[in-house]
Formats: structure tokens, sequence, C-alpha cells
């Protein structure tokens, strides 16, 4: 397997990673102490999560593509 010499330069534009940091963040606020407990918020927060909420992410795609093809693929403000 060849392996490439300097650091992958890709954004990751996919809008699940949106949420993953916004649960991130949302789960740490919390005082968990065990697994049971961030399984819990985990669940919580998704459970949250609107259909308009999820549109939104889904129909920014053409922003995020636009402004990564824009700054030829560096950082975004997604």
């Amino acid at each position: 397997m060849d392996v490439l010499q300097w650091l992958s330069y890709s954004p990751d534009l996919n809008p699940i990673e949106n949420i993953w940091a916004h649960m991130k963040d949302a789960v740490n606020q919390k005082n968990l102490s065990n697994i049971v407990e961030m399984k819990r918020a985990v669940v919580q927060f998704w459970d949250t999560l609107t259909h308009e909420t999820l549109t939104c992410l889904v129909e920014s795609m053409p922003n995020r593509i636009s402004e990564c093809i824009a700054r030829h693929g560096g950082l975004t403000k997604y």
C-alpha cells in the first residue's frame, strides 16, 4: 500500500459533522459520571433534533460546496 507523504487536505462537508459537534457540546455540558449517563444524554440530544434542523443542514449543501470551491478546499465556516 502506498502511503501519502502529506496530510490529507479534504474538508468534511457532511452535515452530520455539525450534529456531532453540537451533540458533543451538549453532552460535555452535563456532569456525567458514567457511560450509562452518557448514553442517556446522547439519546436525549438525538431525540431533540427536529426535522427542520436536519432539513436546514441538508439544504446548506450547495453553499458548503460553493464555499469549499471558492476556498480551494481550505477552511470554511462550516
